[in-house]
């Protein structure tokens, strides 16, 4: 999975493959520029904005992975 500075994510099954095959990108947040994404299991993926916002998806591995929407964890932004 990867994740552009506007919002979109892209999700790959075969990322190290010679010709890996990507998904059509998806826009998970359109509140801020993403800064960051972490996928430690197959079963959650997070994403952070420059705004303090937090993006999740607990089914990240799935064909159309559902994202919560932006949800501020940080008091010092917006």
């Amino acid at each position: 999975m990867a994740i552009d500075r506007d919002g979109y994510v892209v999700i790959s099954g075969d990322p190290a493959a010679a010709a890996p095959t990507w998904s059509a990108p998806v826009r998970i947040d359109g509140l801020s520029h993403m800064s960051g994404l972490s996928c430690p299991s197959s079963g959650l993926c997070v994403a952070v904005d420059l705004d303090g916002n937090v993006v999740i998806s607990t089914d990240p591995a799935a064909a159309d992975p559902s994202w919560s929407t932006p949800v501020s964890i940080d008091a010092h932004w917006g």
